[in-house]
């Protein structure tokens, strides 16, 4: 449960949303959508800096509280975009929310099931990631009515503090002691070199990482530019 809310809040919150933002930030300021969409590539930029040092960091961690602290960023740098003054201050907005997001997103929820499942791990984690498309349906829809109901600053507001809450306090409150466990230092007595030369020279490493970054930066692209293209027909 932990990892489908955390997937979809991070994904929902932070990817799938931002497109219905774009418009009206941009009308706002008088900026071209590409100035406002640069907040975004400052985001994905910002993950792809911390989430190799925030895995790390779980694998020598209990995981609620990096989730938790995680859902607080990720919700207090969402929040702050709606009092800007000004888009330079949604950019440096752009790195806590990408700090937050990389701590309490899919990594924390695939770490999660990693460690609570020894038997079903992949239907687990099959499940778990439904999140991700759940957020990409809900939040959508949500941010859409809450931007036409009380204006994108509101909407922001409330998508922050919200995600902030709900997601916190089920961390909290959910993760069972045993997901809890940090595994690095048994990794380590089993003789297993996790070491950054060592992940870098694995035969799966680069096939991986680069049909990901393919995947996911075509898709990111596409999701922040439609709603607005939609919406100018």
């Amino acid at each position: 449960g932990v990892s489908f809310l955390a997937q979809m809040l991070a994904s929902g919150v932070t990817t799938y949303s931002f497109g219905y933002f774009l418009k009206p930030i941009a009308e706002e300021f008088g900026a071209s959508r590409s100035a406002v969409s640069s907040g975004q590539s400052i985001f994905m930029l910002g993950a792809a800096v911390l989430l190799p040092a925030v895995g790390r960091l779980m694998d020598a961690r209990p995981l609620r509280g990096l989730i938790v602290a995680g859902a607080v960023l990720m919700g207090a740098g969402v929040a702050g975009v709606s009092q800007i003054a000004s888009l330079w201050q949604a950019a440096l907005l752009a790195g806590l929310i990408a700090l937050g997001s990389s701590l309490c997103g899919s990594l924390a929820g695939s770490t999660l099931i990693v460690r609570a499942f020894s038997e079903g791990r992949a239907r687990a984690l099959g499940l778990a990631s439904l999140g991700t498309s759940a957020g990409g349906v809900l939040l959508p829809l949500i941010s859409a009515w809450l931007i036409e109901a009380s204006g994108w600053r509101a909407a922001l507001f409330f998508l922050g503090a919200g995600s902030a809450v709900l997601l916190g306090v089920t961390a909290w409150l959910a993760v069972p002691p045993g997901a809890d466990r940090p595994v690095l230092r048994d990794a380590v007595q089993r003789g297993l070199d996790l070491s950054w030369g060592a992940v870098l020279r694995a035969r799966n490493f680069w096939p991986i990482t680069v049909s990901m970054m393919i995947v996911y930066g075509s898709n990111t692209a596409l999701i922040a530019q439609l709603p607005a293209l939609a919406s100018d027909q």
